[in-house]
């Protein structure tokens, strides 16, 4: 969707609809991202060649006349453009939302303000609210029923859920420091490789043994 200036406006209907669909659950207040972190400048470089190579491809499958791979391709190129957070934060505001400008990474600061008691939960697909600190991280919030799984093509069926940091940290064993540990190893935004070939059991199951 485009306005009469040609600038893309389908953001701003996706916003809509996930507020409406948030306010069902209770008042909420978004966070933005504000500049990243010079540790992640890694993956950020890693997401940026992983859109150029889209483009490559999705050029290719035009060229072919390939409408599964354009499609997905297309979805793989997607980015922010620079007017879309402003345009985003003008709705909020005729819409009576609060939002926060985070100084760096918005799940730190929602977490952050989880763990203050500003807010209940912390709502993002991303697990690394909980490394964050969050208390409870709240997922699924904005999905409809069902998620399509990356190039496969199939959709799953998927339901909001609660996960608390205590809770996870009791039934693993290990403490907040420890599950960072696990993460480190598994490899994250900050370190995105981890260490080759160490899964999410190896690495829990070293960090156990390292704490008796």
């Amino acid at each position: 969707m485009k306005d009469s200036t040609g600038h893309i406006t389908s953001h701003l209907s996706a916003y809509s609809t996930e507020q409406v669909t948030l306010l069902k659950w209770n008042k909420t207040n978004l966070c933005f991202d504000g500049i990243p972190p010079t540790l992640k400048a890694a993956e950020i470089e890693r997401r940026k060649q992983i859109k150029v190579e889209a483009a490559v491809h999705y050029e290719k499958a035009v060229a072919k006349g390939d409408t599964a791979k354009m499609r997905m391709f297309a979805q793989a190129t997607t980015s922010m453009k620079d007017y879309m957070q402003e345009d985003s934060l003008n709705l909020l505001d005729l819409m009576g939302l609060p939002w926060i400008q985070a100084p760096s990474e918005g799940e730190a600061q929602a977490a952050y303000m989880t763990k203050c008691g500003h807010a209940d939960y912390c709502a993002s697909q991303d697990y690394d609210s909980l490394l964050f600190g969050a208390p409870k991280l709240l997922r699924n919030v904005t999905i409809s029923g069902r998620r399509k799984l990356p190039s496969k093509g199939i959709y799953v069926e998927v339901v909001p859920e609660v996960i608390e940091l205590s809770k996870a940290l009791s039934e693993s064993g290990l403490t907040y420091e420890q599950l960072i540990d696990v993460a480190i190893l598994i490899g994250t935004d900050f370190n995105p490789n981890g260490i080759k070939g160490l899964g999410p059991k190896t690495a829990l199951k070293l960090i156990n043994n390292m704490g008796h």
